[in-house]
């Protein structure tokens, strides 16, 4: 890739990243969209096991 081509990607995954996060609700639908989250807005079984550290200081 190019020095232009990943800003542009750098720029689109912002901006996607901006419209998945804006709210609780974007965020849920974004994760059901995907598969991570059943219909009923909870975890499936398949993820539940997944660690991952609430922050990386």
């Amino acid at each position: 890739m190019s020095a232009s081509e990943v800003k542009e990607l750098l720029e689109v995954l912002g901006e996607f990243k901006k419209k998945v996060t804006r709210n609780k609700k974007s965020s849920k639908k974004f994760l059901q969209d995907i598969g991570i989250f059943n219909s009923l807005g909870e975890v499936k079984p398949e993820y539940r096991d997944i660690c991952i550290p609430r922050s990386q200081g």
